[in-house]
């Protein structure tokens, strides 16, 4: 199939030569892997030093593609290309993982916004703006959903984006300002991780909390924190006379999985 200049220049194909056409590639392969790590294996650990790197090496591999001649580069020297690039993804993701447990390979997919709404029971509450998604996926689907009903929403998790309500950042390293959210809201993310942390005994663990109360901080008064699974051990060590704790039942007989609301009271 024959690619004509402008079919070319649509797609990106014309502009990554010059810099800001390369960065905008780097960042669309480095979602992709990111996004393979995420759907083979959900705790698939990627801190920001390890997301720099893959972004790095992207980089590089990008720089010496746009220095090869088609016309007088051997197959080998392709392959050998290829073969370097995949060897040096593959160090930077054994480098995160070390001490990790890889026992199980948990695989993870994006959910609908309808599905979000429903299991955060988002429907039955007052959310207060300005609202963060924390680990608002690739798609980001909650927030254009609370986006299109004139909410003021934004994201945060490890990909890149282009959009500047969406912000990339590990939620284990990122500057959560005090008293800046009316609502933050996380399904199946913060939560779910943190509790896999604690089941695997991880070094984690600590920054985890650290993490959770840094949040609960960034509330203004009378802001909520609404996530699920629950963190039921955590959830009964929160001050009474600064946090109200409501839980929201989505399976019968197993309150670990409720829906909670934590909201900040001063």
């Amino acid at each position: 199939m024959q690619i004509s200049a402008e079919q070319r220049d649509d797609d990106g194909y014309g502009s990554i030569g010059d810099e800001l056409g390369k960065a905008a590639y780097n960042r669309v392969l480095s979602n992709t892997f990111l996004t393979e790590c995420i759907h083979d294996d959900q705790y698939t650990p990627l801190p920001e030093s390890a997301i720099a790197s893959i972004y790095s090496q992207y980089g590089r591999l990008l720089d010496s593609l746009g220095r090869i001649n088609p016309a007088r580069t051997e197959r080998e020297e392709l392959l050998s290309l290829v073969h370097s690039h995949r060897q040096s993804l593959i160090a930077i993701i054994e480098a995160a993982a070390e001490g990790e447990s890889a026992a199980h390979s948990l695989p993870c997919s994006e959910y609908s916004a309808a599905l979000q709404v429903r299991v955060l029971h988002l429907e039955s509450m007052p959310l207060a703006e300005p609202i963060l998604d924390l680990g608002c996926g690739k798609d980001c689907t909650l927030v254009k959903r609370l986006l299109a009903m004139h909410k003021d929403a934004y994201g945060l998790d490890q990909y890149y984006s282009d959009d500047p309500r969406i912000a990339r950042g590990d939620w284990l390293e990122y500057a959560f300002l005090p008293e800046s959210w009316g609502t933050v809201i996380s399904h199946m993310a913060f939560s779910n991780h943190f509790r896999k942390a604690v089941a695997s005994g991880s070094e984690d663990i600590s920054r985890y909390r650290r993490s959770y109360h840094k949040i609960l901080g960034s509330l203004t008064r009378g802001a909520s924190f609404i996530y699920s699974p629950a963190l039921r051990d955590i959830e009964a060590g929160l001050p009474a006379r600064g946090f109200s704790v409501a839980y929201y039942s989505n399976i019968a007989d197993d309150p670990t999985l409720d829906t909670v609301r934590v909201t900040r009271l001063r």
